[in-house]
This record gives C-alpha cells, sequence and structure tokens, in this order.
C-alpha cells in the first residue's frame, strides 16, 4: 500500500470512529464531581439529573463532592480526569466567572474545562430593612451618596456573588457603599432584618419566605426580567440598564472530551431538562432553565467571567 493510500485509509477510519464512538459509549459507571458539600443545591441538582441520564444513557451515574477552596478541587479533578467520556462535573458562575479572579487555580476554568449544557440560573434579590427610608434601587443609591462615609451592605463573605454584586452596584451607579463581611449568608441576613446593615443580596428562593412574611423588603432583583417568584419587584436593570448578576449552575466535561460525546450528552440533558418532572423540579427550586448547545454555554461562561471580573477589579479584590 503506498502512502497515498495510508493517508486515506487512515482518513476513512477517522471518519468511521465518531459514528462508533456514539454508539459504544457509555459501556461503564460515569462520575459526576459535585465541588460542593452534599446536601446543597448543587448536590441536590446533579443527583436529581444523575437519576435520569442513569435511565437515558443505560449506565449508573455516581455523583461524588470534592469540596472545598470554592469548588476549585473538585473542578481541579475534573481538569486532570481522562477524556474519555465517564468523568463530567458541575460548575457555577462562583468557579467559572469569579474564583479565577479571587484565587490562584491550578486549572483555567474557560480553556481547560469543556462546556456540556444543563444551565440554569436564578436571580439575587436586593433585600433591605422594612424601615429603610428608599423605596427603590435608584433611591438607596442617591441616599448612599448623602450619607457620610457612604452605607454598608453584607455578604456571606469577602469573594462571594453577593459581596461583587454589591461591588457591581457601586461600580455602575457611582453609590458609595461600605462592605461588611459576614461567616455565611444567614447572620448577614439577621443583620439586615435587625437594621445593623443597610442591605444585601440574596438568592430569591432564600430571600421569597422572608419577603413575603414582612420580614424584609425588596428593592430589586438581577437579570434581565422578572422573577417569577417575585413578580411585583422590579428588575434592577430597570434603573442600572445593562445590570445582569446572574447566578448559574451548568455541566462540563475535562479538556479534549470527544465531540461526539459532548453533543450525545447535551442532547440527553437537553431532553431532560423538557420532561414536565424535571421542570417542576427546577421551578420549586427557583431555578430558570436554558437549553442550549455547549458552545452557547461556553459564550455564557466567557462572557460572565468578563463581567464579574471587571467588578473584582474594580474593587482591589487580589488572587489570594
Amino acid at each position: 500500500m503506498n502512502f497515498r493510500r495510508l493517508l486515506l485509509a487512515g482518513a476513512l477510519a477517522a471518519s468511521a470512529f465518531g459514528p462508533a464512538l456514539a454508539q459504544s459509549w457509555p459501556a461503564k459507571p460515569i462520575h459526576f464531581i459535585v465541588p460542593f458539600p452534599a446536601g446543597g443545591p448543587t448536590d441536590q441538582l446533579t443527583r436529581k439529573l444523575g437519576q435520569q441520564l442513569t435511565i437515558a444513557l443505560g449506565q449508573p451515574v455516581i455523583v461524588e463532592n470534592v469540596a472545598g477552596a470554592m469548588g476549585s478541587i473538585g473542578l481541579a479533578k475534573l481538569a486532570r480526569a481522562a477524556p474519555d467520556g465517564y468523568t463530567f462535573g458541575l460548575g457555577a458562575h462562583s468557579t467559572h466567572a469569579i474564583a479565577p479572579h479571587v484565587t490562584k487555580l491550578s486549572y483555567d476554568p474557560v480553556t481547560d474545562l469543556q462546556p456540556i449544557g444543563g444551565l440554569v440560573t436564578f436571580a439575587y434579590v436586593l433585600i433591605t430593612n422594612p424601615a429603610e427610608p428608599a423605596k427603590d434601587v435608584a433611591g438607596l443609591v442617591a441616599r448612599s451618596k448623602t450619607v457620610p462615609g457612604g452605607i454598608s451592605f453584607g455578604s456571606s463573605g469577602p469573594g462571594g456573588g453577593n459581596h461583587i454584586l454589591g461591588e457591581m452596584l457601586a461600580l455602575q451607579t457611582g453609590a458609595v457603599l461600605n462592605h461588611i463581611p459576614y461567616k455565611g449568608t444567614a447572620p448577614a441576613q439577621q443583620d439586615v432584618m435587625a437594621g445593623h446593615i443597610s442591605f444585601m443580596f440574596d438568592v430569591v428562593s432564600t430571600a421569597a419566605p422572608l419577603i413575603k412574611a414582612g420580614k424584609l423588603r425588596a428593592l430589586g432583583v438581577t437579570g434581565k426580567t422578572r422573577s417569577r417568584t417575585l413578580p411585583d419587584v422590579p428588575t434592577i436593570a430597570e434603573s442600572v440598564p445593562d445590570f445582569g448578576g446572574l447566578g448559574w449552575f451548568a455541566f462540563f466535561g475535562p479538556k479534549g472530551l470527544p465531540p461526539e460525546i459532548t453533543q450525545r450528552m447535551n442532547l440527553e440533558i437537553n431532553k431532560i431538562y423538557r420532561s414536565p418532572d424535571f421542570t417542576a423540579f427546577l421551578d420549586s427550586a427557583g431555578y430558570e432553565p436554558v437549553i442550549g448547545s455547549p458552545e452557547q454555554l461556553g459564550k455564557t461562561v466567557a462572557s460572565d467571567y468578563a463581567a464579574w471580573g471587571k467588578a473584582i477589579k474594580a474593587a482591589g479584590i487580589k488572587p489570594e
């Protein structure tokens, strides 16, 4: 066989490899890494999806919690995994758009992880004490500029999503804000209710019961559209154009994952997300599914990486 025939044979073999791989995969159990503790929202989402993927793919889906360091320990393990279609993981805006700017990572979440799909978004809500003089976000921003030294806002800790959202608000409006970090969301929330700090950003699903009970007042939600949970609360973008700030979870594989497996997994996840049972689960958790391609998820990651990074840089937060 001459050299030209060898090249032709190689090309034919490569073209046949994709369909053959798609048909033979998966041939053994699949592992999903959750880079956060068991029992939390990311764990619940992944286990619910894993149950459905087990049925769709005909192989067990095993969920492993590898928590620590803002999710970077678990995602570092995913980045090191063989790209053979048997290891996937969950990522979030905190791991992909915030962590790279506030901590030193052993991997690049934008280039070292392959987007798969399964994107769900969730909104934050700006909450104040009911006695807060400002009745809307514009009023809160204006008041911050008249109080000597500005007003205070709380967060679950330095570098967390609700911290960076406060910095985003200051960056885009010129509000004069003082960040007060707490050890978790609950104590910050308690101090908002007690009037010790002016406001904080909290996840809508967490804050909604207290808002509806009259213990907190909602001034605005993040994202481009109003929350189905709090339909009467305006978006912050209605008074601060282009204010985004949605949180999200999605699924990824290691770099180098064969396109056939990437597309197959995306297809199966999209089918599950469209099912009535899974839709009801997402609604109950306050999640909005965004059904799309791996390429679309990649664009979301890149866009949020830039947007959150800009606010982090403006706040003077440096990687530790």
